[in-house]
């Protein structure tokens, strides 16, 4: 008991103390990987999809092992999926269509849905994409956010579905997809 005492005591002063400031160096970092990732050809067609979704409400989902699409309720739709390593996307209205179904569930990527062996956010955990992602029915899009490979629906109140591309234990990549706080 005396050591489990003096770890936790160690352990929360840790959490107790204020952040250390970042260096220089570390600030300098970040802002050329922001400038490399808005510089990107991925990053300005993504631009595209941010002008078209903000401001839609989500009124329903379907889910696939390797991409996902939400329905809006002015009949509007983007079905997001995995290809050549990046979440890409396509808007449409009205009938969706049965190519994208196909492109949503991709044999060469993984299923993402067990927990992984690698050392990322929430990897412990299970991932069921049509759970995560039934939390935005009936909210708006409030913005995008983007990374190299990836972007996320941001919505009201700071949550988003915030989508990862992980390797599985399979040795393929899969899609995640988690409800978070952003």
């Amino acid at each position: 008991m005396k050591l489990f005492n003096s770890f936790f005591k160690t352990f929360q002063n840790k959490h107790n103390q204020k952040p250390n400031q970042a260096s220089e160096k570390h600030d300098a970092l970040i802002k050329a990987k922001m400038e490399s990732i808005t510089a990107s050809p991925y990053y300005q067609h993504n631009l595209s999809l941010k002008e078209k979704v903000v401001g839609k409400v989500v009124s329903k989902s379907i889910t696939g092992t390797s991409g996902f699409a939400l329905f809006f309720s002015d009949g509007d739709w983007v079905a997001t999926y995995l290809q050549e390593m990046k979440l890409t996307w396509e808007m449409g209205n009205g009938e969706f269509r049965e190519d994208l179904e196909t492109l949503m569930n991709s044999r060469e990527y993984g299923n993402g849905y067990d927990p992984l062996s690698v050392d990322r956010p929430y990897a412990n955990q299970v991932c069921d994409l049509g759970a995560e992602i039934a939390n935005s029915h009936g909210k708006e899009i409030a913005t995008l956010s983007f990374g190299e490979r990836s972007f996320n629906f941001c919505f009201p109140d700071g949550m988003e579905l915030d989508t990862t591309i992980v390797p599985t234990i399979d040795k393929k990549y899969a899609l995640r997809v988690f409800w978070e706080q952003w």
